[in-house]
């Protein structure tokens, strides 16, 4: 959509916004007219008569005038201010909601500093469209017309001659900025890119401390401010040039041109003293109110580059709303002859894998780093479509389905999982209704209990923020219990027990004892000793079903699986 379809576009669903800038500006001109009128009876007619009531009566008229001019642009500078405020707020929260839907892919590619930029940055830039932009082609409109007629009754001849300079002052200026949007652009990338820096230096200084490396993230924010301030610097650089070849023109020309001709015509009889200066003087306020709106033009083209990007962020991919219901409450899981791979370019990560987890059965997922595991887990979950083949839950193609309602039925707790700065109630509900009993059990089973029973507040106690004011496996409790609240039909152990101390572990051994016959449980894991006693142990080896068996009988069958257990044992006899 080009520029004058997107100010048509905002127009009209603000209609009622912009009746309100024009009856604002009508009171706005009227009363400028109304002051030129005082000055051209005060000049031609009250001071040759010597009548000192008139004169009076003439400045009281000039000055209720001025004041109510004052009055109508404070008001529509504040109606502007309010509904500006409201759109960018309004907006922000849109993007926001939409955000959250986005594809896994977009948060793989960007990081939530360069997301947020996103979402407090290019709102504020496009704000100009509805605020500053909609006021002065409202008040350009009005001007043009009221003044235009005022104008036209004094002179015709020298109302014609200076009217026909107003397109073309627009249309040359408006030319010489289009370059700018081109500029803004790149300058609002740069601020997402630095909020991404700013966001990554803020997480990871402990990190760097530690190895004495600060310098490193001090250095790349040093350098993303440095890119920041260049592309303000040219865009100013670029309005200051803007400014200085163009804002003289209705300053020195215009003046010139009015006494020039205007005298001319009042040495013909054609016009009076005061009608010269009320002349002088509308035709300014006319002007004024070009050099605003042409003057916007800058800002305009930095606007409709910050709009784009917000365009740009509201039609970004989601996830597919609506979809059926799974009818089956099983939880069953099966792929069938699944493939897939991380773009078109990249070799497949899964090669026809195939293989099925009855409702209730505990099985492991064991493999190399990289041999596709997760790939599994985000499969199931719907956040990745399979290139071909595939996926079933409780007999059903999850293939167009919806993910609302298969996700209730899935569990999952992550290696790392995120904790949000809020009470370890929250962080377990997260904001879903739970039963009270239902709340209790998990806890019991989870260890969330004991944990809780500690803390001077218990369960309203803040976990900080990313958890920091927890554990490691105190954090990976909560995500068990997080999980285990919306008593899924699959749960879901995503390399879960990886950095947990051999209590920990244990107790998610008893959990696992616990949880047999109730739900479905696939247990991703790198150590073998997490899985040992599941019911059947999968191996995953070059993107495919290597082996299977539970772990006595993949010891006996398979080499691969002999070899993975042997190093680990070897690993942990050498850390002994």
């Amino acid at each position: 959509m080009n520029a004058l379809g997107r100010i048509t576009g905002i127009a009209v669903a603000s209609r009622w916004k912009v009746l309100h800038l024009v009856l604002l500006s009508l009171i706005n001109n009227f009363n400028a007219l109304l002051r030129a009128g005082a000055m051209m009876v005060l000049i031609d007619i009250v001071y040759p008569a010597g009548s000192d009531s008139l004169a009076a009566a003439s400045v009281v008229l000039a000055a209720l005038a001025g004041a109510g001019s004052i009055a109508s642009m404070a008001s529509m500078l504040l109606l502007l201010e309010n509904y500006t405020q409201v759109w960018i707020s309004s907006t922000r929260k849109r993007i926001f909601s939409q955000m959250v839907g986005f594809t896994l892919s977009y948060f793989q590619r960007h990081g939530c500093g360069y997301a947020s930029g996103r979402l407090i940055d290019d709102p504020e830039a496009a704000s100009p469209l509805f605020s500053r932009l909609l006021s002065d082609i409202v008040q350009f409109a009005v001007a043009s017309v009221s003044s235009g007629i005022f104008l036209f009754l004094l002179n015709p001849s020298l109302t014609l001659l200076l009217l026909l300079l107003v397109p073309l002052y627009g249309f040359v200026l408006y030319r010489r900025t289009a370059g700018a949007r081109g500029i803004g652009e790149v300058m609002l990338e740069k601020r997402s890119l630095l909020g991404q820096t700013l966001v990554e230096g803020i997480r990871g200084a402990v990190t760097a401390r530690v190895a004495n490396a600060s310098s490193f993230l001090t250095d790349a924010s040093r350098r993303s401010y440095d890119e920041v301030v260049l592309q303000e610097y040219r865009l100013r650089h670029f309005e200051m040039g803007n400014t200085l070849a163009y804002g003289g023109i209705p300053g020195l020309l215009i003046p010139i041109m009015v006494i020039g001709i205007g005298g001319m015509e009042v040495l013909r009889g054609n016009l009076t003293i005061g009608g010269l200066v009320a002349f002088r003087f509308v035709i300014g306020t006319v002007f004024e109110s070009v050099s605003r709106l042409v003057g916007m033009s800058f800002q305009l083209q930095v606007s409709l580059g910050a709009w784009d990007r917000v365009g740009h962020t509201l039609s970004e991919e989601r996830e597919p709303d609506g979809g059926r219901c799974l009818r089956s409450a099983s939880g069953g899981v099966c792929f069938e002859d699944v493939w897939f791979s991380y773009g078109e370019k990249s070799d497949p990560v899964l090669r026809g894998i195939g293989f099925s987890v009855s409702d209730g059965e505990q099985v492991g997922l064991v493999g190399r780093s990289g041999a596709g595991k997760t790939t599994i887990t985000d499969l199931i979950l719907g956040f990745l479509d399979p290139g071909s083949g595939r996926v079933l839950v409780g007999g059903e193609d999850i293939c167009g389905c919806s993910l609302e309602d298969l996700r209730k039925r899935v569990g999952v707790v992550p290696q790392a999982p995120f904790i949000f700065n809020r009470s370890i109630r929250d962080n377990i509900t997260l904001g879903r209704s739970i039963a009270p009993e239902v709340l209790d059990r998990v806890l019991e089973e989870s260890g969330v209990d004991e944990l809780v029973s500690g803390l001077p507040s218990g369960l309203e106690s803040v976990a900080g923020e990313g958890g920091s004011l927890l554990s490691g496996g105190e954090r990976q409790r909560i995500a068990i219990a997080r999980a285990l609240v919306g008593e899924p039909r699959i749960l879901i152990l995503d390399e879960a027990t990886s950095a947990l101390d051999s209590v920990s572990e244990e107790r998610v051994g008893r959990l696992l004892c616990g949880l047999k016959g109730r739900c479905t449980v696939i247990v991703i894991a790198h150590r073998l000793a997490t899985v040992a006693t599941l019911d059947r142990i999968l191996l995953l080896d070059g993107g495919v079903i290597a082996a299977e068996g539970d772990h006595a009988c993949l010891l006996e069958t398979s080499a691969a699986y002999r070899d993975l257990f042997g190093k680990q044992i070897f690993r942990g006899a050498s850390h002994e």
